[in-house]
């Protein structure tokens, strides 16, 4: 059996969390109460404010059997190095169990405003990043500085690469081909019900040109159950957002998953201003397509579509609007649904 499409049902089921989403305090209870209900991982995304590493950090001393992860570092913001030396650095303190680094590029509004840094060739710096990652966790010193080379000076850091695993976040076909020969997973955000199949073939074809195994795909899926007016609300105004105001990759995902006519209409009612009437642009097929979003009887039947489409690990990002206490509800009534326990193993 192929070790990353579990028994139907058995979903290898996973939340993210927003690390600026809520106070500190609350975003490590929740990773607890994920564990205790037998979520497979936690994934801490980073943005404007709270350092992701810092806080995964204190969720391993925090906890005892969930995997961790980034979801997403991006590469213009840290250099390749210190992303090894803080997932090593966690992976350690967590003996046992794996930590997941999920890497990107991220958006140019994010990376030149806030990091000041140019946002160029961003599946180079992806790649450049994902192999000096690859290779400090593996041998515990530098690459070598070009071809020809000798390997670069030790690092003081245990090599920790099989307790890491490095997925990458993206969907050009350059970022897939790249994934397929090299990376452990794919980390795809808003994956296509009806279009990821041919993305993770993909993503095959070169993991079966380097004779490695397919690697794992985590799919973030933002969304909840639909009977709260709440979480689907939320959904649509970020779906509007990412289109309409996160720079032009996800736009251009949108436009390659043929949705021309929608994304137009939500384009130009944001740039109108009208944001509210940009989320309302938003068609329900969208968001079946894009979205974990079912009443409670057909939730795990929309989980197990994604599965069956190639998303193999479907990660359910809790949307930012909802308290803490309406998230523990959340992931309270969604552990239950998907039939999972306490206790679920990390892998």
């Amino acid at each position: 059996m192929d070790p990353h499409q579990p028994p139907a049902d058995r979903i290898l089921f996973d939340i993210a969390l927003g690390s600026d989403d809520r106070p500190a305090e609350e975003t490590l209870d929740l990773i607890r109460l994920a564990e205790a209900l037998g979520f497979a991982n936690a994934w801490l995304t980073e943005s404007r404010g709270r350092d992701v590493f810092v806080l995964l950090a204190s969720a391993a001393g925090r906890t005892s059997r969930i995997g961790l992860g980034t979801g997403i570092t991006n590469v213009y913001a840290r250099t390749a190095t210190t992303i090894a030396q803080a997932a090593g650095t966690i992976a350690e303190l967590m003996p046992g169990r794996v930590f997941n680094l999920g890497l990107a590029a991220s958006g140019r509004g994010l990376v030149e405003l806030y990091h000041r840094v140019p946002f160029e060739r961003p599946v180079a710096r992806v790649r450049d990043a994902a192999r000096i990652v690859d290779f400090i966790l593996a041998e515990g010193r530098m690459p070598p500085a070009g071809p020809g080379e000798r390997a670069g000076p030790r690092l003081t850091l245990t090599p920790m690469r099989d307790r890491v695993r490095i997925f990458i976040a993206g969907s050009s076909d350059a970022t897939l081909r790249f994934i397929g020969a090299e990376a452990d997973g794919w980390l795809p955000v808003w994956p296509s019900r009806r279009h990821t199949p041919e993305q993770v073939a993909t993503i095959a074809e070169a993991a079966r040109a380097t004779g490695r195994p397919l690697p794992d795909v985590a799919g973030y899926l933002y969304g909840g159950l639909d009977t709260d007016p709440d979480v689907v609300a939320a959904t649509r105004d970020t779906l509007a957002w990412y289109i309409a105001a996160n720079g032009e990759a996800y736009r251009k995902l949108f436009l390659r998953y043929g949705y021309d006519r929608e994304v137009g209409e939500i384009v130009a009612r944001w740039e109108a201003g009208d944001h509210r009437a940009a989320a309302a642009a938003i068609p329900r097929e969208m968001l079946d397509d894009c979205a974990l979003m079912a009443a409670p009887a057909a939730f795990a039947d929309q989980a197990k579509a994604f599965v069956e489409a190639g998303i193999a690990r479907p990660v359910l990002r809790v949307v930012r609007e909802l308290s803490a206490d309406r998230v523990a509800e959340l992931l309270t009534e969604t552990a239950g649904l998907m039939r999972l326990g306490g206790g679920a193993p990390s892998s």
